[in-house]
């Protein structure tokens, strides 16, 4: 057989079926043909097997990737979760401490509150002794005022005794003879002011003359140019006279201001 038939034939059983099938009959392989076929059908299903195979193993593959995802989102939230139970822990744990440090605030509180009730208490029964203690003290003092009253009364009339005494060796030592001693009233810028001791006096001469006294226990500067004051308004409703100061202290600036003043200042 020459070659280019052999090829030929090769050709056609390769690339035409029914000429394959045809020799395959005439060769008296039927049987061998429809297993065949069989077997093609059954290499076509077990691709197509394979195929659905490979996508589902395709679909298994990203269902495990992103089950794989989910698996470490579910860590990582896992991780978030214990971590927020510690920290709420620690929180529950600050709470308890908190509480109980309140509650014992809260006992020292109500310790307080009782002692301040006692305290309340003690002070009440104090302010009430006190109140009796105060009234005591009034009616002492009341008893004090009158007796105080009627001593300086006693010392008042003896102070005067001894200016009076202490005025009239001053003036006899000087040649002067008073009658009387009196009080008069002057009244300066609309208010009435006291000179203590006014009289008229006869020198050696027989003329008379007006004397002005006044008593202080101290004497100071202010107190000489305040009596300036008052008997320069004196003399001119009772004429011009001798002014004179009984003191039993006496400062320095008084005996400067009384010489400026024209004012005699005689020691009690």
């Amino acid at each position: 057989m020459e070659t280019s038939l052999k090829l030929r034939i090769f050709k056609l059983l390769k690339e035409d079926e029914e000429f394959r099938h045809a020799v395959i009959g005439v060769l008296g392989l039927e049987d061998l043909r429809a297993g065949i076929i069989s077997l093609e059908k059954a290499v076509k299903k077990l691709v197509e097997g394979q195929a659905r195979l490979n996508e589902a193993i395709a679909k298994l593959t990203e269902g495990q990737a992103r089950l794989e995802a989910g698996y470490g989102r579910l860590e990582d939230a896992m991780i978030k979760l214990a971590e927020r139970q510690t920290r709420l822990e620690d929180t529950v744990v600050k709470l308890a401490e908190g509480q109980a440090r309140l509650e014992d605030g809260y006992r020292r509180l109500e310790d307080t509150v009782v002692k301040l009730v006692d305290g309340q208490a003690r002070l009440e029964e104090a302010m009430a002794e006190t109140r009796r203690d105060i009234v005591e003290i009034r009616r002492d003092l009341a008893i004090t005022r009158s007796e105080l009253g009627g001593l300086s009364s006693s010392v008042g009339a003896m102070s005067e005794s001894m200016v009076r005494g202490a005025l009239r060796r001053w003036l006899s030592e000087e040649g002067l003879t008073v009658d009387r001693l009196a009080p008069i009233k002057v009244r300066i810028e609309g208010r009435e002011v006291e000179v203590d001791f006014h009289g008229r006096a006869v020198d050696r001469e027989g003329r008379r003359i007006s004397v002005y006294a006044e008593a202080k226990s101290t004497v100071r500067a202010r107190e000489v140019k305040e009596f300036a004051r008052i008997t320069a308004e004196a003399e001119r409703v009772w004429g011009k006279g001798v002014k004179l100061m009984v003191a039993f202290r006496i400062y320095e600036d008084a005996y400067q201001a009384a010489e400026e003043e024209g004012i005699r200042i005689v020691e009690a």
